[in-house]
């Protein structure tokens, strides 16, 4: 995959990512798994290695039976009930010389497309702080604190921690689905540490076109360690031309 980059700061041991070309024996099919754990790596690592392997796509099953399915495995097989995860995937798909992608996620892992026009952003950012998500958490009973659920969590989607499931976390992911064109560039999907300290959606890094996923990613990472950013700052960026 010489057209993709990932970047994971040495001592961040929580996030893990799986690429797979060739996905489900088919030559036209490209799926990235990209996870960020939090409180530990149990879960992002669980994640990892059987997320992929239990991924359908199926239409006439819904998409999120997807993410049930692997959080009744982890609840079964991890006794990590305070240990959970973003997940952002990408499916990548080509049908009749036409690409499609499939961008599914949870949590805060933002995933944008940097493309003719700008950005363009794929992913739901599942936080207290979204007006969507709090009326969400508060209609389904959960329980707000101090702009945490329960006083512990700004992440309202996630898998993992369900030590406060039963308070308003749930792992429904948001869905976006595309045609990609000759106007597309780049995707990029990077931890919440790296949104949080570098603005990538208007970052000039993308105006050198032959720069590589590779250059650029490392440019990413650079930035938000000086600028502040800690641990799980990982970066995945997939070049398109």
């Amino acid at each position: 995959m010489k057209n993709n980059a990932y970047v994971k700061v040495p001592n961040s041991q929580e996030d893990n990512i799986i690429a797979i070309e060739n996905f489900k024996n088919d030559e036209n099919k490209i799926i990235f798994g990209f996870f960020d754990g939090h409180g530990g790596g149990e879960v992002s690592k669980f994640l990892q290695e059987k997320f992929i392997l239990n991924f359908n796509i199926n239409e006439s099953m819904p998409m999120e039976y997807n993410f049930n399915n692997i959080t009744n495995k982890i609840i079964k097989l991890l006794n990590v009930p305070k240990v959970g995860s973003s997940a952002t995937i990408v499916y990548l798909s080509r049908i009749y010389n036409k690409r499609y992608l499939l961008c599914l996620n949870v949590g805060d892992n933002r995933c944008i497309i940097m493309n003719k026009e700008g950005s363009m952003r794929l992913s739901e950012d599942h936080i207290v702080d979204n007006p969507k998500e709090k009326k969400r958490i508060i209609e389904e009973g959960g329980i707000i604190y101090n702009n945490n659920i329960y006083g512990i969590s700004k992440l309202s989607r996630r898998f993992g921690d369900w030590s406060i499931k039963q308070f308003g976390l749930n792992c429904k992911p948001h869905i976006c689905r595309i045609e990609i064109n000759e106007n597309d560039y780049f995707l990029v999907i990077a931890s919440s540490a790296i949104w949080n300290s570098v603005d990538i959606e208007n970052s000039q890094l993308f105006n050198n076109l032959n720069m590589s996923a590779m250059d650029i990613c490392k440019n990413i990472i650079n930035q938000s360690l000086m600028i502040g950013a800690y641990s799980n700052t990982s970066c995945l960026v997939i070049k398109f031309k």
